[in-house]
């Protein structure tokens, strides 16, 4: 997981172009955050669908979710 992150922030347009992810403009990276939120959502859904403890399904999957979102609204705010 190092070694992607660490692809991603050396190289970024090949390691997008690598996994598929197109290039972004200028101010699209917070569209791209908000999108990539929406999979610790669905992971918090799928945990308290199927007897997940709240703890978990909150804890560990929705706070992360929320901060993405925060961090995508704080890229919408200094784009523009």
């Amino acid at each position: 997981m190092l070694v992607v992150g660490a692809r991603f922030l050396l190289s970024p347009q090949a390691a997008g172009a690598g996994y598929g992810v197109p290039a972004w403009q200028e101010g699209d990276p917070a569209y791209l955050s908000v999108r990539l939120a929406v999979t610790p959502l669905g992971d918090t859904w799928t945990v308290l669908r199927h007897g997940g403890t709240r703890a978990a399904a909150f804890g560990i999957r929705f706070v992360p979710a929320v901060a993405v979102v925060l961090s995508a609204a704080l890229l919408f705010v200094t784009a523009s």
